[in-house]
């Protein structure tokens, strides 16, 4: 992850859709996941109409060639 984009995370605490593109290794896919998880988000998947899918642990990062994510930090989540 950018530092620039980690400075942001940190300071502002966004929620944060981005895609996992089909092309991202299983090891790029992992590291992304794991940077989101060490700034204190959370991460489900993403659909079309609602945004806070299935919770996603690193595990499951393989079971789509190519998905949208949905982050949000673990203060501003509501159950």
């Amino acid at each position: 992850m950018a530092s620039s984009l980690r400075a942001a995370l940190q300071t502002y605490r966004p929620y944060l859709k981005s895609e996992v593109y089909r092309h991202l290794s299983e090891d790029e896919r992992a590291g992304y996941y794991d940077d989101l998880r060490a700034l204190g988000y959370r991460v489900f998947r993403c659909g079309p109409v609602q945004y806070r899918g299935e919770e996603l642990s690193r595990s499951d990062l393989h079971r789509w060639r190519h998905f949208d994510i949905f982050a949000i930090p673990e203060e501003l989540l509501v159950q």
